[in-house]
C-alpha cells in the first residue's frame, strides 16, 4: 500500500468524527453568536410584553378601585344626608322652637 493510499485510508477512518468535531465548532459558533442575539432580543420583546400587561393590569385595577370608591361615597352620601334628614325632622319634633330659627 502506497503513502497515498494510507493517508487516503486514515482520512476515511477519520471523516465521521472529523464531521463530528466540525459540527460541534459551528453549532457553538452558531449558539454563541445567532441563537444569542435571537435569545436576547426574544427577552426584550418578552420584558416588553410582560410591562404593557402588568401596565393594562394596573390601569384596570385602578379603573375599578375608582369605580368602588365612587358607589361607595355615593351610597354613604346618601344614606347619611338620610340620616341627617331623619334627625332634623327627629329635632323639629323635640326642638320646635330652634326650628323658627
Amino acid at each position: 500500500m502506497t503513502q497515498f493510499e494510507q493517508n487516503l485510508k486514515n482520512l476515511l477512518a477519520t471523516l465521521e468524527s472529523q464531521k463530528s468535531d466540525y459540527r460541534a465548532k459551528k453549532w457553538e459558533a452558531i449558539r454563541s453568536r445567532e441563537l444569542a442575539n435571537y435569545r436576547q432580543c426574544a427577552e426584550a420583546e418578552y420584558t416588553q410584553g410582560v410591562e404593557l400587561l402588568r401596565k393594562k393590569r394596573d390601569e384596570a385595577i385602578a379603573e375599578r378601585e375608582k369605580e368602588f370608591r365612587e358607589r361607595l361615597d355615593a351610597d354613604v352620601d346618601d344614606k347619611f344626608f338620610e340620616a341627617e334628614q331623619n334627625l332634623k325632622k327627629t329635632a323639629a319634633l323635640f326642638f320646635p322652637e330652634e326650628q323658627k330659627e
